[in-house]
C-alpha cells in the first residue's frame, strides 16, 4: 500500500499542493451536500424555483475540478431532501449541474438510504456512504476522498471514523482556488461568496464542535432541530441567509406541512 493510499484511509486533511499528486490515487470522490433553496418564480403565477445552495454549488464544483483530473474516479453523493419528498434531492440537482456544464453523468453515483430515511445531517450521510459500499459488496478499501466546506471538515472526519468508513478530506474552498485557473470568470463569483460566509463559518464551526461529543456525532443535535426541516444556508441577494426549511417556505407564503418537511 502506497503511502498515500495509506493516509486516505487515515481520516486526514489533504491540504490543496497535496492534491495533484494524490489524485492519481483516488477512486471515489465524495462531496458532502449543503441543502438547497426555493425561490418565487419570476411571474406572480410562476411556480416556485428550487437551486442549490450556494455551499452545495462549491462543494460540487470543486468535485468536479478535481474529477477532471481523475478520469477514473467516481463521484458519490449522499444527501437531503431539504423541502419534502416533492421535490429534488439535493444530490439529484448536483448532478444536474455537472450535466449542464458538460460532465459525464455516468460517473455520478447517488446513494439513497434503505430505510427512506432523510439524510439530512453528517451522521446519516456518512452512515449512507459506508452501507452503500457494503451493499456492493466492497468489502476491500476503495480510497476515497471527501469534499466539505471547511469549516465541516472535522466534523465529517470524527464521523467516518466513528463509522468506519476510511477517507481523507479537502477543502471545497481550498481547491477552487487550486483549480482557479480552470474556472474562466466564475472565480471571482466564487470568490466573493467565500467572503460573504465568513461569519457563517464561524458559527457553524462552533456548531459543529458542540455536536461533536458522542458516538454518533450529531444525532442528538439533528432531533434537537429537526422540527424545523434542514437548516438553509445560501447567499441571497448577496446577503449570507441562514435560516430552516420550515421558516423558509413559510416566508415564501406556503404551509410546510403540506410539503412534508
Amino acid at each position: 500500500m502506497s503511502d498515500t493510499i495509506e493516509r486516505l484511509s487515515a481520516y486526514e486533511h489533504f491540504a490543496a499542493p497535496e492534491l495533484p499528486g494524490l489524485l492519481k490515487e483516488v477512486e471515489v470522490l465524495a462531496p458532502f451536500t449543503y441543502t438547497t433553496n426555493l425561490f418565487n418564480g419570476e411571474a406572480p403565477s410562476s411556480p416556485l424555483e428550487q437551486r442549490l445552495s450556494a455551499l452545495s454549488t462549491m462543494a460540487m464544483q470543486a468535485t468536479i475540478l478535481l474529477a477532471e483530473q481523475a478520469p477514473d474516479a467516481v463521484i458519490a453523493i449522499a444527501g437531503e431532501h431539504t423541502f419534502g419528498n416533492q421535490y429534488c434531492s439535493t444530490p439529484e440537482l448536483m448532478r444536474k449541474m455537472a450535466e449542464d456544464v458538460g460532465f459525464d453523468t455516468d460517473r455520478i453515483v447517488l446513494i439513497e438510504p434503505k430505510s427512506g430515511e432523510n439524510l439530512d445531517n453528517t451522521p446519516r450521510q456518512v452512515a449512507a456512504h459506508a452501507d452503500y459500499k457494503l451493499r456492493l459488496g466492497l468489502r476491500y478499501f476503495q480510497p476515497t476522498l471527501a469534499v466539505a466546506m471547511p469549516y465541516h471538515e472535522s466534523r465529517l472526519l470524527s464521523n467516518a471514523r466513528a463509522l468506519g468508513w476510511p477517507i481523507g478530506s479537502a477543502s471545497a474552498e481550498d481547491i477552487i482556488y487550486e483549480y482557479r485557473a480552470d474556472l474562466a470568470g466564475r472565480f471571482d463569483e466564487y470568490y466573493a461568496s467565500f467572503q460573504l460566509l465568513r461569519p457563517f463559518y464561524r458559527t457553524e464551526a462552533l456548531i459543529n464542535g458542540i455536536s461533536a461529543l458522542e458516538l454518533y456525532k450529531g444525532h442528538w443535535l439533528g432531533k434537537l432541530t429537526s422540527h424545523r426541516g434542514p437548516r438553509v444556508d445560501d447567499i441571497v441577494d448577496g446577503k449570507p441567509m441562514i435560516t430552516t426549511a420550515r421558516k423558509r417556505v413559510k416566508s415564501l407564503g406556503l404551509d410546510p406541512d403540506n410539503l412534508d418537511i
